[in-house]
This record gives C-alpha cells, structure tokens and sequence, in this order.
C-alpha cells in the first residue's frame, strides 16, 4: 500500500510493537484483579476452582489472557467482534497505582 517494501515493513514493525506493548499492558492488568475488590477482601488469585484476576465481564470459556488478547486486537483492527466488555476491564491507572 506504501509503494515501498522497505516502508511496509518497517510500518508493520512499528505497529506490531505497539500492538505487544498494548497487550502486555492489557494482560498484566486483568491478571492482577480488580484493586477496589482486594480492598474489600475479594480472593482473586488463580486456584483450581477460579481463574484469577479480574473475571467481571469476561466469557468464562475464554478467561483472563484470551479476553485481553481480544481486546487487545479488535481496538487495533476495529473488527466488531464481542467475547467480552471492554467496560469490564480494569482500569491502567488503578493497575498502576497498586502494581
């Protein structure tokens, strides 16, 4: 589309290191659960009977890391597709704050 191959990758090379950085964030922030619910003395680590992390609006078949993968790529590609809420998701700032 750029009319140079050089161009086009270093276009896809900048985007997909966006895209990583974005997704670690992402992850990173739905794993370590919701800070207002640890407050409040919610269990939110991984054990055999729950997933871990912030499941609030996620579809349980595809848990924490699939739920920000998707997130993740339909923000960047603006594709439509739903498997969980994006007002769902913890916040970076609160992340941040107590990471």
């Amino acid at each position: 589309m750029v009319g140079d191959t050089r161009q086009g990758w270093a276009i896809l090379a900048a985007m997909t290191i966006v895209f990583v950085v974005l997704l670690a964030v992402c992850v990173g922030s739905e794993q370590a659960g919701n800070p207002a619910l640890t407050k409040l003395g919610a269990d939110q680590t991984a054990a055999t009977m729950q997933a871990g992390g912030n499941m609030e609006g996620k579809e349980t078949r595809f848990g924490v890391v699939n739920s920000a993968l998707w997130a993740t790529a339909t923000t960047a590609a603006s594709n439509g597709s739903v498997n969980s809420m994006h007002d769902s998701f913890t916040p970076s700032e609160a992340w941040c704050r107590c990471g």
